[in-house]
């Protein structure tokens, strides 16, 4: 699999589904499948909401040295660790040198996708009137709130965990020099 072109539609999809999803509540867009106008917007929504979540939420949240760290002890099964988040990105970039990041990129994706995710469903309970398969407003705010609080927060964890153990375990294994 060629991650680059696996990485342009993973972030194609990311920009036109946020789009989509915060411009379906107060656009009306065509039914029929051919057409294909509403793309355009879409995605520009996307993009936009992309870059906000990047350098609010992405900035707080990616490459914490907490997480790195408990990765570092759970790849090494220790407690004590002797570890600096300067490693880390060696360890990084050693594994993207040699074309040994197998699918982290693709984790990548899905972590970004993730926190995009993120403030969605809040948006959502702004317009839960608008929705007329939902019988009960609270019971759409409620799940909206909890499906923010607790679902998408630990499915991004888990992702940014894997991303950190699979770069401990590329050094570890390959013997990457300090």
């Amino acid at each position: 699999m060629n991650t680059s072109i696996t990485i342009g539609l993973y972030d194609f999809l990311n920009m036109v589904v946020m789009g989509f999803l915060i411009l379906h509540p107060v656009v009306n867009f065509p039914t029929d499948a051919v057409s294909l106008s509403w793309f355009v917007p879409c995605y520009i929504v996307g993009l936009i909401y992309h870059k906000l979540m990047e350098n609010t939420f992405g900035v707080c949240l990616r490459n914490k040295d907490g997480m790195i760290s408990q990765a570092y002890k759970s790849v090494n099964k220790i407690k004590d660790d002797n570890f600096s988040s300067k490693n880390y990105y060696k360890a990084y970039y050693f594994l993207m040198e040699k074309r040994l990041l197998g699918y982290i990129p693709i984790l990548e994706a899905q972590a970004a996708f993730l926190r995009n995710l993120l403030l969605v469903p809040i948006y959502y309970c702004f317009f839960a009137d608008s929705f007329s398969i939902i019988q009960e407003k609270w019971i759409f705010i409620l799940v909206s709130i909890l499906f923010t609080i607790l679902i998408i927060p630990f499915l991004w964890y888990k992702t940014q965990m894997k991303i950190h153990e699979l770069v401990w375990e590329g050094k570890k294994y390959l013997g990457q020099e300090e």
